[in-house]
């Protein structure tokens, strides 16, 4: 399971970014959604890609999407972390 704090570090200072959602849909897979913002480019990418590289160290599969919105949660709130795979399932198989 990732850290939400830990990872604020990453793209906090990151001003080509407006927002940013990690998706965990499984153990060993994170995508990143990027709602891009002013000056984003093929070198804002690379950069993040190397921040995460030494944040995971090929642990998961992540990829990179760009998104026009990142919707709240029915709460109203918008998540940073966002877990969808069963964490008590990934105990017992020891994952």
């Amino acid at each position: 399971m990732i850290s939400g704090p830990s990872l604020t570090l990453v793209v906090g200072d990151m001003s080509e970014i407006r927002q940013a959602q990690f998706v965990q849909p499984f153990p060993n897979e994170v995508r990143l959604k990027i709602v891009s913002g002013e000056g984003y480019n093929a070198d804002t990418a690379k950069e993040l890609e190397r921040r995460l590289h030494s944040y995971f160290r090929d642990q998961v599969k992540l990829s990179i999407l760009l998104v026009d919105d990142i919707p709240k949660e029915p709460s109203g709130k918008y998540r940073f972390v966002k877990t969808e795979f069963d964490e008590t399932l990934q105990t017992a198989v020891g994952v």
